[in-house]
């Protein structure tokens, strides 16, 4: 089976459309996550968040 040039691009741009798509999810997850911390405020577990908000 021979690739075609076209083929390839396909292939190249669809990959890197995936690997854009992966970051741009990780970075909206976790953008709003840090933006609420204060600088220099260790990230808690979510665990630690949801008892330190009930009590």
């Amino acid at each position: 089976m021979k690739l075609f040039e076209t083929d390839f691009f396909l292939q190249w741009i669809s990959v890197v459309t995936m690997c854009l798509l992966v970051v741009g999810t990780a970075a909206f997850i976790s953008i709003p996550a840090s933006l609420s911390h204060h600088p220099g405020e260790a990230l808690a577990s979510a665990h630690t968040a949801m008892t330190r908000h009930l009590t």
